[in-house]
């Protein structure tokens, strides 16, 4: 069962003047999922569940109107133990 929370939307980069201008707003995320087993189990014991995860983005990048872009950190868990890092390139419709 996925659960997500994100947060601020702008509201820290809205306070720095500079930065204001290029209207870029930042996000910061938490993610949740759980299952009883996952389909791996049998390989890879040694993980524990849930997995969860923290994001920290930004969003709204471009030029003038066109602004599609987004860039996301992320940080996966498996518990207590961290599992992976990456980044996230998008681009909104």
């Amino acid at each position: 069962m996925p659960t997500c929370a994100t947060f601020f939307n702008g509201w820290i980069l809205d306070k720095i003047p500079g930065i204001r201008k290029l209207n870029w707003k930042e996000n910061f995320g938490f993610g949740l999922y759980y299952a009883d087993q996952y389909a791996w189990e049998s390989q890879r014991p040694d993980r524990s569940l849930p997995y969860w995860e923290l994001s920290f983005g930004l969003y709204n990048i471009g030029i003038k109107f066109f602004r599609p872009l987004h860039i996301d950190l992320a940080v996966g868990f498996m518990g207590e133990k961290h599992y992976r890092t990456g980044v996230v390139l998008g681009f909104d419709l």
